[in-house]
């Protein structure tokens, strides 16, 4: 029978498969044999961010906050503000609220983290990278300068370090590429996007969540570029796959909906737009809630549908969804602008 460290070595393989409904339950039994070891083992905090890391994959961001808050807790009173091990845990919180759209609170943490690890490690370093990347996205997210340096040093060190086909080398390009992408640098984006969809399909295969972020960041820069067609190829991909993926309801079904819509506007096909839109809303609205950017993105996108279709009265009830403070004329931003991993 596996020890703890045995079952925390298959959870993390497992995860890199995809089958985090088994890999809950590894973690949940890590932490108990931890947990019996002595009331704060420090065994207990790997397992408690594998555990709050696998909560936020499958959406059930309420959990994966709770956990991660007392993995922060926890990690200070063992080891202290300044330890690698706390700045560790200090990012997956960080993670967490970025996930749930608190982007505010997440880059403090993201920020404080990078320092701690520079010091210990080096700024070099591969651990380095993976928080400089971390912080990198959120940039991207709030149209920060300082995310494009982030980004390219981010795939520097890790090509450098692991090459270019590993699982986080990988996720790196990605992130560039969404970058890009964001910044409306169709020519840099797309060949770093078909590179990244390519070498994830050889290394994870055609339907880990991860190989389908791409191919719907690639939909996206498709349907940009004008190419329609590929685009919604892309698109029925990828959200045929996310739902092979995650149980109904999960949050990413949801969000590549909503950027099918988008496309299909683009299409003039304003029926199966609405529809799709419309399942992106009730799924975003059941997983998230009425106040997240990606719930806030699919009721501006109907209320921009019914109003170029000449439906003033339906767009008037969708705008009366929207958050008071949020601004019901303007759209979202584009699309490229909120992806996730």
């Amino acid at each position: 029978m596996l020890g703890a460290v045995g079952l925390r070595h298959l959870a993390w393989i497992l995860t890199f498969r995809g089958r985090f409904e088994e890999v809950e339950m590894l973690y949940e039994s890590v932490l108990s044999i931890r947990r019996l070891q002595g009331k704060e083992h420090p065994g207990a905090i790997s397992a408690m961010g594998g555990l709050a890391s696998t909560y936020r994959i499958l959406g059930r961001l309420e959990d994966a906050e709770r956990v991660a808050e007392e993995r922060l807790a926890f990690a200070r009173r063992i080891s202290g503000e300044e330890n690698s091990r706390t700045a560790d845990c200090m990012r997956g919180l960080a993670d967490v609220y970025q996930a749930q759209g608190r982007y505010e609170e997440a880059e403090p943490l993201y920020t404080r983290t990078l320092q701690i690890v520079t010091r210990v490690w080096g700024e070099d370093h591969v651990v380095v990278a993976h928080y400089m990347g971390a912080l990198a996205s959120l940039y991207t997210k709030a149209g920060r300068d300082q995310a494009e340096s982030l980004h390219k040093k981010t795939v520097e060190i890790l090509k450098e370090a692991l090459g270019e086909s590993n699982h986080f080398t990988l996720r790196s390009m990605h992130g560039l590429a969404e970058h890009y992408l964001h910044e409306g640098r169709y020519a840099e984006a797309e060949p770093l996007i078909v590179q990244t969809a390519e070498l994830r399909r050889q290394a994870l295969g055609d339907e880990h969540y991860e190989t389908l972020a791409t191919l719907n960041l690639q939909a996206i820069l498709y349907r940009n570029q004008g190419r329609y067609d590929e685009a919604e190829d892309l698109h029925e991909e990828a959200i045929t796959g996310i739902r092979r993926a995650f149980s109904d309801g999960h949050w990413r079904a949801g969000r590549y909906l909503y950027e099918y819509g988008l496309t299909l506007v683009a299409f003039d096909r304003h029926d199966k737009a609405e529809s799709t839109l419309r399942e992106s809303y009730d799924i975003l609205m059941a997983a998230l809630g009425n106040d997240h950017p990606h719930t806030t993105s699919a009721i501006n996108a109907l209320v921009d549908l019914y109003e170029q279709s000449g439906v003033p009265g339906e767009a008037a009830q969708w705008r009366a969804k929207l958050p008071t403070e949020q601004d019901a004329v303007a759209s979202d931003p584009p699309a490229e602008e909120k992806q996730d991993e």
